[in-house]
């Protein structure tokens, strides 16, 4: 059976009234709340002050009970105390037995559990007041206590003190009621302490009291003791509900009360014991529920609780009414309402079905359907708005066929442009692959299956770790991760693994791609073989290590040959120096200074050697120590000096003034370089001369430039393009004409 639909009228009734009954639901909540709260304000200010008013009553019986108590007890002693003085008086007891008999009668006497009977001694007071009878404290002078002063002046009635006996660590309160013995000025005192009143007090006619105290209809008051025993009731009396449970909260109350109470006669507080429980007990006879609200004061006297009890639905029945009052209200205003709209809308309602119908036609094509006649109204204003709707509506239809036509044709391109993209892709000579954000590869072209071997069925929907060989470095993958997911394209190497299980390099380009709103949506690698490349510098490489170990051990033959030779060259050089000292003729001297000559030529061929085999194997390590420029400059030119001499040339030199005397660096490697620099001008200058310079260098800071120019046979480009190789010179004839090795120029650079 098809729902039957409600019409916009039937949900505006509706509505109106939910909207109503809400409006009054809210109000009314609010006025019943706010009503209630005033009605529970006052019912808990009128319980209160019923509490106070009792609590006022029971505190004033029990200190009425105790006072007449503690005054029967002293006036019966006293009693005692004149019966002994008489038989004193008639000489039948002396006067020391009459007292010890009086005391022994009062000592034998307790007030409660620990409170006693004494007698104290007035006889010289102010001046003295000491205690004549006591347990414990017999014979103690109180004068200068303020209880004892106020006892001789009131000597009878009522008093109350501090006091702590010989040995106790605080004081108690006491109270006392005194008698007053004037033959013997002793003041006859019954005294508990104040917090075993319970012990003493007689209960009766408290109940009585309380029995004729009404709360209300059926309130009432009890006592309890600290132990939850109900001491007065008038219904449960006896029992004990320490362990009794609010049926809705499921809390010991009662326990709650107790401890509550202790907590703050622990801490000092100067709030009053008191408060208020709002609960649900069930009869301990039977299995009825009753709620109930208590108020409760703490009886320090006598440590008992004093509670008023009231019925909580005697406390809320005012409250049926307003209830009963808001709920009329709320269903005359709903049949008011309705009423009220059902008649202001019927016209207004007729003219909205003629614009639905009209409606319906426009929607179904016939755009030229005539609309009712727009009246004055809201309606009238809506009916023309939708007619100039109806026109820009057909307006846009065709807009809209003109643009979809468009759009159509510019589809049709970009699908032309896609399909020759497509194809380019396809049949590119590099591996491209396409994989999504989470690296599941979505395309791959012809040249991937290819490379790798994997055919596009075998690799799409998996991920590129199937081309992984095990060999290329985490570390790689690592760093293309971090690049590509921070949004940044990553370019280097992977040795993969085909299908076949054979090895290739591979030379690949990541970059990540956007969506419209800025995420990174998928990744595209654009990938090519280079293992052949791969190969070419492999062997290149080996190439490069093996002409570098061929080049140490070329400096290590050097070395090892130079230290060789060195050994017996010493001698030589040191027996020339010793034929020297002897007698020999002018031919001997000349063949001997050729001797020497040659050595020592020899000798700075092998120094330079040495020098060069340190330097190819990297060993060679400068000093960095202090010395003076300028006399480096003049032991230089010294030895050098000879030479420019015995060829009829100048040597100059030119220190700059503003470099500093002292400088640091290695004074035996800078006087190595500038002997060779400025031997080699000396050697190839046959006229003219050899001028040097030392300055500031202006391109290094805290350097200095050295410059040595010379008007020697000078040098051609190609010459000087092969002016700092090792062994190399000129041209071949400079050998034979200079002499030489062709090493000082590649130590010096």
């Amino acid at each position: 059976m098809r729902a039957r639909t409600l019409s916009f009228r039937q949900k505006l009734l509706i509505g109106f009234s939910l909207a109503i009954v809400a409006i009054f639901a809210v109000g009314g909540t609010s006025t019943y709340l706010l009503i209630r709260e005033q009605l529970l304000g006052q019912a808990r200010t009128q319980l209160d002050g019923a509490t106070r008013g009792v609590h006022l009553m029971v505190r004033a019986l029990i200190h009425n009970s105790i006072r007449n108590y503690l005054k029967g007890m002293a006036e019966t002693n006293l009693r005692f105390a004149e019966h002994i003085h008489s038989r004193q008086r008639q000489g039948l007891i002396s006067g020391d037995a009459a007292r010890a008999e009086v005391e022994s009668f009062l000592l034998s006497q307790r007030v409660g559990r620990t409170g006693y009977l004494t007698a104290v001694n007035i006889a010289r007071a102010p001046a003295q007041i000491t205690i004549d009878v006591h347990p414990k404290a017999k014979g103690l002078d109180i004068t200068h206590y303020e209880f004892a002063q106020a006892m001789a002046r009131q000597r009878n009635g009522y008093l109350e003190f501090w006091w702590r006996n010989p040995g106790e660590t605080a004081p108690r309160l006491k109270s006392e009621w005194m008698a007053y013995f004037e033959p013997w000025d002793w003041i006859i005192n019954v005294a508990p302490y104040r917090d075993e009143y319970r012990e003493i007090i007689d209960i009766s006619g408290v109940k009585e009291e309380m029995a004729r105290f009404k709360v209300g209809e059926g309130g009432y008051a009890f006592l309890m003791d600290m132990a939850g025993n109900l001491l007065v009731h008038p219904q449960w009396e006896g029992r004990n509900l320490i362990d009794a449970v609010d049926e809705d909260t499921g809390r010991r109350f009662v326990r709650e009360a107790i401890d509550g109470i202790r907590a703050r006669m622990a801490s000092g507080s100067d709030d009053e014991l008191a408060g208020s429980i709002t609960y649900t007990i069930r009869d301990p006879d039977g299995d009825r529920l009753f709620s109930r609200v208590l108020n409760y004061r703490y009886l320090p006297e006598v440590e008992w609780i004093l509670g008023v009890v009231v019925a909580t639905e005697e406390i809320e029945r005012p409250l049926a009414v307003v209830r009963t009052g808001l709920i009329a209200a709320v269903v005359v205003s709903v049949l008011a309402a309705t009423l009220v709209v059902m008649w202001t809308t019927r016209p207004v309602f007729a003219s909205i079905h003629a614009l639905t119908r009209a409606a319906r036609e426009i929607a179904a094509g016939r755009l030229d359907t005539p609309l009712p006649k727009a009246a004055g109204d809201e309606i009238g204003q809506l009916s023309q708005a939708f007619a100039a709707m109806a026109g820009r509506l057909r307006a846009y239809t065709q807009g809209l066929e003109r643009a979809v036509e468009a759009r159509t044709g510019e589809l049709r391109r970009s699908e032309q442009e896609l399909r020759k993209f497509k194809a380019a892709v396809d049949h590119s000579s590099a591996a491209i692959i396409i994989t999504d954000r989470d690296a599941t590869i979505e395309y791959v072209n012809a040249a991937f299956s290819r490379s790798s071997g994997y055919p596009p069925d075998r690799a799409i929907g998996r991920t590129p770790s199937l081309l992984k060989s095990g060999q290329t470095p985490p570390a790689v993958y690592d760093e293309l991760w971090r690049t590509i997911l921070n949004g940044d394209s990553w370019r280097g190497e992977f040795l993969n693994r085909r299908a076949d299980g054979g090895l290739y390099w591979e030379d690949a380009a990541i970059s990540p791609v956007r969506g419209a709103d800025g995420e990174i949506t998928h990744f595209v690698a654009v990938k090519t073989d280079v293992t052949e490349r791969r190969a070419l510098l492999d062997e290149l490489t080996a190439a490069r290590n093996r002409a570098e170990e061929g080049a140490r051990a070329k400096a290590a033959f050097l070395a090892t040959m130079s230290h060789e030779i060195r050994t017996p060259m010493n001698a030589v050089m040191g027996y020339c120096h010793l034929l020297t000292d002897t007698r020999l003729d002018d031919d001997q001297r000349q063949y001997l200074s050729g001797v020497t000559l040659a050595a020592d030529t020899l000798l700075r061929i092998i120094d330079d050697i040495l020098d060069y085999s340190k330097i190819e194997a990297g060993r060679l390590e400068l000093e960095r120590a202090p010395f003076e420029l300028a006399r480096l400059l003049d032991q230089t030119v010294e030895v050098l000096g000879a030479r420019a001499r015995q060829k009829g040339i100048s040597l100059a030199v030119d220190l700059s003034p503003v470099l500093p005397r002292t400088v640091v660096g290695d004074r035996h490697r800078l006087s190595q370089v500038l002997l060779n620099l400025i031997g080699n001008a000396v050697k190839f200058t046959e006229s003219g001369g050899v001028a040097v310079s030392a300055g500031p260098d202006p391109g290094a800071a805290d350097s200095v430039r050295f410059t040595v120019a010379d008007t020697g046979i000078g040098m051609t480009p190609e010459q000087m393009g092969r002016l700092f190789q090792p062994f190399s010179q000129a041209d071949s004839s400079t050998t034979r004409r200079f002499g030489g090795t062709g090493l000082g120029l590649t130590i010096s650079a």
